[in-house]
């Protein structure tokens, strides 16, 4: 449908329709068409999230979680299922480590990186000889495999 048949099919609701037409649309559709909606009824609240999306992340916390991280897949939590990490996420790992990249070359943007020796990318620090996990496999698919890490 175009633009001018969907203003056609519209043209016979009062407002009271079209607000009921946009309240079934925001409360059962999903998060990013909620948000679409909010968006387009507070532009100022749109413009605030957008700046805080493009905001580098903190590196002390990312920093914080990639050691946590870390220490959970040295001690096997992802693998042999330990109780600090949810049935969930030992198979959502490869989603953790690829937000925890992300989050790590964002926070290298950021204003104040911290010292020099914490400047580095951090994910190469839980890949060292691929001894984390059984293979070296899953790394290849999580999109950042490089040649320094192999």
């Amino acid at each position: 449908m175009n633009r001018e048949e969907f203003f056609a099919k519209l043209a016979p609701f009062d407002e009271d329709g079209l607000r009921t037409a946009l309240w079934n649309l925001y409360w059962r559709g999903s998060a990013p068409l909620r948000e679409r909606i909010e968006g387009e009824l507070d532009p100022a609240e749109r413009d605030r999230r957008k700046s805080t999306a493009t905001q580098p992340a903190a590196p002390d916390w990312v920093l914080y979680e990639v050691r946590e991280f870390t220490e959970l897949a040295r001690a096997g939590a992802y693998i042999a299922g330990d109780r600090r990490v949810s049935p969930k996420e030992r198979t959502r790992w490869r989603v953790t480590f690829r937000r925890l990249a992300a989050d790590a070359q964002s926070a290298l943007r950021a204003e104040d990186p911290g010292p020099a020796e914490e400047r580095r990318p951090p994910w190469p620090m839980c890949l060292p000889g691929c001894y984390v996990f059984p293979t070296c496999g899953p790394f290849s698919r999580t999109a950042i495999w490089t040649r320094s890490t192999r």
